[in-house]
């Protein structure tokens, strides 16, 4: 596949205001864009039937996160015990740099972290944590001691 720009991920979500805030405030994303599409489009493209408002939020690598709201968008995901209880994207994974500090940030704002109080060491140098967003997406900042090991295309970010 010869992508054109970094990969874009869609979440359907049941409240935008504080979706955008918490990708934004928490996630450190920046708003692109917000569109209004009508229902003659997102019939086609089988999205919804009555039309939705997209937000595209960009983070500070390039990535995008597009938010989409509907008004037939009536259910919110649910956090569940084990991400791994059914099929399809379990969560968004963020490789961040000094992970302790990120836990800080999500505590100050009141973050419940998912996988306990502490990030959790998968093995030898990988420790991560979970959480959700405001409406129950898990989401996963990644902490890899040697980034280089594990993606030496872009080791020489740090």
């Amino acid at each position: 596949m010869n992508m054109a720009a970094p990969l874009e991920v869609g979440i359907a979500v049941k409240t935008l205001v504080p979706m955008v805030a918490f990708y934004c405030d928490i996630l450190s994303c920046m708003e692109i864009s917000r569109i209004d599409v009508p229902a003659e489009k997102t019939t086609v493209n089988r999205l919804s039937p009555d039309g939705c408002v997209i937000v595209r939020l960009q983070t500070p690598n390039g990535e995008r996160i597009k938010l989409l709201a509907s008004p037939s968008t009536t259910q919110p995901a649910t956090a569940r015990k084990w991400l791994l209880a059914r099929t399809g994207i379990a969560y968004l994974t963020f490789i961040v740099i000094d992970l302790d500090a990120h836990v800080r940030r999500l505590r100050e704002h009141g973050i419940i972290l998912a996988s306990g109080d502490r990030p959790v060491e998968n093995r030898p140098g990988l420790r991560v944590i979970f959480f959700h967003d405001p409406e129950g997406n898990t989401i996963e900042f990644v902490e890899y001691a040697d980034l280089g090991a594990y993606r030496p295309d872009i080791a020489d970010r740090r």
